[in-house]
């Protein structure tokens, strides 16, 4: 990839539960302003072959990338590339997202996330870098996505460091102990 090029970025299952449908209905609107903008999505799943017709359909081939499974070690370097993450999740019967770890590596990153409004997500409402959106919503996901594009990458907020793994062991130990004494 140039430069240049502003990538968004999506890691995970790619499955109806994610909306990824609607991140794809929302590209166009972003590639308008920005003709040199990458959607990248690294996952595989059951929805992989729907995803890749509208893009044919949407006529976006040029500017969607299908990168399949990567190795996790390997993340780091998208996530380090990517201007934006987006996991534009919805309401399904199997339930919904709760605290995606992809969110936290994309934060951690540098990148700036954009989420649907559900789940663990708003646990992280008021973080600058984190913009929510409502589920299904193309035009709100869209006019995000071109936002933070147009910023650049965002300052970092030490608020994330509450969300690692390390965090959150020492708060369940803390918990027990409590619960202990």
């Amino acid at each position: 990839m140039a430069e240049d090029e502003k990538i968004t970025l999506f890691i995970g299952r790619l499955s109806l539960g994610k909306g990824l449908q609607y991140l794809i209905a929302a590209w166009p609107a972003v590639k308008a302003l920005f003709s040199s903008a990458k959607l990248l999505f690294i996952g595989s799943g059951n929805e992989e072959p729907c995803l890749k017709q509208q893009v044919l359909d949407l006529g976006l081939k040029n500017s969607v990338i299908f990168k399949g499974a990567i190795p996790n070690d390997q993340l780091p370097v998208y996530y380090s590339a990517a201007d934006v993450f987006v996991l534009p999740s919805i309401l399904t019967q199997q339930g919904q997202e709760g605290m995606p770890v992809v969110i936290i590596e994309a934060l951690l990153s540098g990148c700036w996330v954009i989420a649907s409004k559900i789940g663990g997500v708003a646990d992280l409402s008021g973080m600058a870098a984190v913009k929510t959106v409502v589920p299904e919503n193309t035009k709100e996901l869209s006019e995000k996505i071109t936002q933070c594009l147009r910023q650049g990458r965002p300052a970092f907020d030490q608020r994330i460091n509450n969300f690692t793994l390390s965090a959150a062991a020492l708060a369940y130990a803390q918990k027990y102990q409590e619960l202990i004494n």
